[in-house]
């Protein structure tokens, strides 16, 4: 049995500089990157500091940044004051809307509440003119080829 002996050297090559040139460019790219996302997220953290104060603080001169106690429910007052949820009907909610006695399925775009028997089957719409979009996500073969139509907008002038 024989042995092979030897010795491993590592080299190690050295990146070697053209004069004239600096190899600082990493740090200075890292510090403009790292500038700039600061920028950017400066107005997020403002609007989320801002979401959390009283309305005095809000509307105090000078402006803080920290609010002096976080107040929660602002979240829960903003959800309240508008009808977020109504702005919105999809298929998930099919199943809570009013059926008409055909099955078919009757939306109130107005700016008033048809009344509570049919506000669930109400979207809440400017006073004034306004423009409506049908968006089909994962369309059925039918509405790709022509032979779905929408429905027809049906336009009524309530009478008081």
């Amino acid at each position: 049995m024989t042995a092979v002996t030897g010795e491993m050297t590592r080299t190690r090559t050295r990146r070697t500089v053209a004069p004239g040139t600096s190899s600082a460019w990493p740090y200075v790219l890292f510090a403009i990157l790292a500038g700039t996302a600061v920028i950017t997220l400066i107005p997020i953290v403002w609007m989320i500091l801002t979401a959390l104060k009283t309305s005095a603080e809000v509307n105090a001169d000078p402006p803080t940044w920290i609010p002096q106690t976080l107040r929660w429910g602002n979240f829960r007052d903003a959800w309240n004051f508008a009808p977020f949820g109504r702005y919105l009907i999809n298929s998930p909610m099919e199943p809570t809307l009013i059926r008409d006695a055909d099955g078919g399925i009757t939306l109130y775009v107005q700016h008033e509440s048809p009344g509570k028997d049919t506000e669930p089957n109400w979207l809440p719409a400017p006073n004034g003119p306004f423009f409506m979009v049908l968006r089909l996500y994962w369309p059925q073969p039918d509405a790709l080829d022509g032979r779905w139509k929408a429905p027809l907008l049906v336009e009524r002038i309530a009478t008081q």
